[in-house]
């Protein structure tokens, strides 16, 4: 019993995609969720499952970059001065 719930939760832990990333919303309605996206000519590349994936550019309708929770904002380019 033990083993099965041991199981069923490395499995579950497994299939869970983050809940934070890039999204790559591609033009057949699907989104891409990934830690790691850059264009290379024409293509779109994103870092997922320890590897590089490769889509062709034609084939994303656009690329949402978010920023990580624990980056702090800019600094002010003004500052004041004594």
């Amino acid at each position: 019993m033990k083993l099965q719930a041991f199981l069923v939760m490395v499995i579950l832990l497994c299939s869970i995609t983050p809940l934070y990333g890039h999204e790559i919303h591609l033009t057949n309605g699907k989104i891409i969720t990934a830690e790691t996206v850059w264009e290379d000519g024409g293509v779109v590349k994103y870092g997922k499952y320890g590897g590089v994936i490769s889509i062709a550019r034609n084939r994303v309708k656009k690329i949402v970059y978010v920023k990580a929770r624990h980056e702090k904002p800019a600094a002010s380019a003004e500052q004041s001065s004594t």
